[in-house]
């Protein structure tokens, strides 16, 4: 997951967002522009196509970016990614089932955060741990906590071993609104502004580009 608060402006994603799309016969986008960094070259990413997008086809995997790395980049600023500003935004959307009581963590959003416990790792992985832990690293109870590092379980999105999507946590349970209206085969390529504000959003139906503004 990454996230920064609104209104955020780095030169490196901004350069990041330019792209060109292409779609293959197994239902990806591909990013084959997509980079990080000016020094990196262009490399291929892949995107997945349905509702819930490449979180219904993902690892599952729940982790943060390092808090650290977040404040170098304010300071060498990428205004709102600090890890002061961009630490809200990873509260706001989870559902910490193990860690949710800590200050750095969130409870009852729609996004669960869940870590299995080490009796319910299979054998591959508990043999990596114990071949690490032997070699010196320390183990970490908590990888998305604040400066930690080491051997550790991996946070996933997941609740009673099924995948949450992010459709399955935010779209399927408004479903019902009237003001909702889900579109089929249609790519969104940008969230559109009125200053700080998310207004609507630029979108791909078929082979045509239009705006869709969002109402209250």
């Amino acid at each position: 997951m990454s996230a920064g608060s609104r209104g955020t402006t780095c030169p490196q994603a901004a350069e990041a967002r330019s792209s060109v799309l292409q779609r293959t016969s197994a239902g990806l986008l591909l990013r084959p522009k997509g980079r990080a960094t000016k020094k990196r070259a262009p490399q291929l990413y892949l995107c997945g196509r349905g509702l819930g997008s490449s979180s219904a086809i993902n690892a599952q995997v729940s982790s943060r970016g390092m808090l650290e790395d977040s404040d170098r980049w304010g300071e060498l600023g990428c205004t709102g990614w600090s890890s002061a500003e961009v630490l809200p935004t990873f509260m706001r959307l989870e559902d910490d089932l193990n860690y949710g009581d800590q200050p750095y963590h969130g409870r009852g959003s729609p996004i669960p955060i869940n870590r299995d416990p080490l009796e319910q790792w299979g054998a591959v992985s508990r043999a990596v741990r114990e071949v690490a832990l032997a070699l010196g690293y320390q183990w970490s109870d908590d990888r998305n906590a604040p400066h930690r590092t080491g051997v550790t379980a991996w946070a996933s999105n997941s609740r009673a071993g099924m995948r949450i999507s992010t459709n399955d946590a935010y779209l399927e349970p408004a479903r019902g609104r009237p003001n909702l209206e889900i579109l089929g085969d249609a790519l969104v390529d940008r969230v559109e502004f009125t200053g700080r504000r998310a207004t609507g959003v630029r979108v791909r139906i078929g082979k045509s580009w239009t705006s869709i503004r969002g109402v209250e």
